[in-house]
């Protein structure tokens, strides 16, 4: 089975997903991540396959608090997500 995990955010939310994907690989999947592109190295350190998306994390925190604010929106930032991913999903393939 093919798997396709994209996370935004942190090393925190980065490696989380990297765990779940390394277990899903141990048991025989074929597995992409899909993060920013500060935490490819990381992703491919472990023994993924990493796609490179979005922004540096340290770009996007600052765009997302000149855009949103200190405390932004969650339904706002659900909505960006969707877009991340809807935008990358081709690169997955």
């Amino acid at each position: 089975m093919r798997f396709a995990l994209a996370t935004l955010g942190t090393r925190g939310d980065v490696e989380p997903c990297a765990a779940i994907a390394r277990e899903l690989q141990r048991r025989g999947h074929d597995v992409r991540m899909a993060v920013p592109p500060n935490y490819v190295g990381f992703i491919e350190a472990a023994g993924l396959t990493a796609i490179p998306h979005g922004r540096d994390q340290v770009q996007q925190n600052a765009e997302i608090a000149r855009k949103y604010g200190a405390t932004p929106n969650p339904a706002v930032m659900a909505w960006e997500i969707v877009r991340d991913i809807t935008e990358l999903w081709p690169a997955l393939g």
